[in-house]
């Protein structure tokens, strides 16, 4: 699962769009994983996104106000276009937290936090099974992360019997769990891909796809299809995906991100 992640990460790093937000995904996917540069600094007047805004608290919920404030906020942006959790959760993997003047022992505890974080809001997400009650992958939680299992990659590679062994997770719960931590990262990058997908026939351009009533269930029937990467996307057949009308399909498939992944024809 790590190679796919890499992977994943690999295919998705295009060139730069200015203004592109949130998560490691979506920076390798705006080419900007990496390097981790925006292409211009932010206006001091900018308003903070929801992603950004949730940063700031978790800042200060934990007890680092001192990151929260506006003039550190626009250097994790600027410098290293930190502007979510998610992106904290490998500000030391990525050894970027002296890049904005940070101690090591404050990147350590907030990547660890940060780490804490997404992953309770990965068990969450995990469909539960018929009958199962509501803490059934969350009670987990401290497990996982005292066993490394702290991302959501990471428990996307626990074998069965090692889950059942050391979690008490087995049967249909982990095989709820297992596929979907395999299918997370191919969420997260559908999910961008239609909510920043912008219909240039029209003046303004538009988002179509900008609503969760219409993004949700084209990230189902694709993923389901088994959709796994944009390469997948440029070649699935409108038979394949029946619960998405043809025209939407079309306009995905020809999307600038998307053709990049189109495979070439031999001449």
């Amino acid at each position: 699962m790590k190679a796919f992640r890499s992977a994943l990460m690999a295919c998705c790093v295009l060139a730069c769009v200015e203004d592109a937000r949130g998560g490691r995904v979506k920076q390798a996917l705006f080419g900007m994983f990496g390097s981790s540069r925006k292409s211009k600094p932010a206006e001091p007047e900018q308003m903070h996104d929801a992603d950004q805004l949730e940063m700031i608290e978790f800042f200060i919920s934990h007890g680092f106000g001192r990151y929260a404030e506006k003039e550190y906020v626009a250097k994790l942006d600027d410098t290293l276009a930190y502007d979510s959790i998610e992106d904290l959760t490998h500000i030391v993997a990525d050894e970027e937290y002296s890049e904005v003047d940070m101690p090591r022992e404050d990147a350590e505890q907030i990547q660890k936090l940060a780490r804490r974080e997404m992953l309770k809001r990965f068990l969450v997400s995990v469909p539960l099974p018929k009958g199962a009650a509501p803490d059934v992958f969350t009670q987990h939680m401290e497990a996982l992360i005292k066993a490394g299992y702290d991302e959501p990659e990471d428990v996307a590679d626990l074998e069965e019997d090692e889950a059942a062994e050391l979690f008490g997770i087995s049967g249909e719960n982990f095989k709820v769990l297992s596929t979907h931590a395999e299918e997370y990262d191919a969420r997260e990058l559908l999910h961008i891909i239609l909510t920043t997908l912008e219909d240039k026939t029209t003046t303004p351009h538009t988002t179509p796809y900008a609503s969760e009533a219409m993004w949700r269930p084209m990230v189902e029937v694709l993923v389901k299809a088994g959709v796994r990467n944009l390469a997948d996307v440029s070649q699935i057949a409108p038979s394949a995906v029946p619960g998405i009308a043809k025209e939407d399909l079309q306009r995905l498939q020809a999307d600038a991100r998307v053709l990049q992944h189109t495979p070439k024809q031999e001449l």
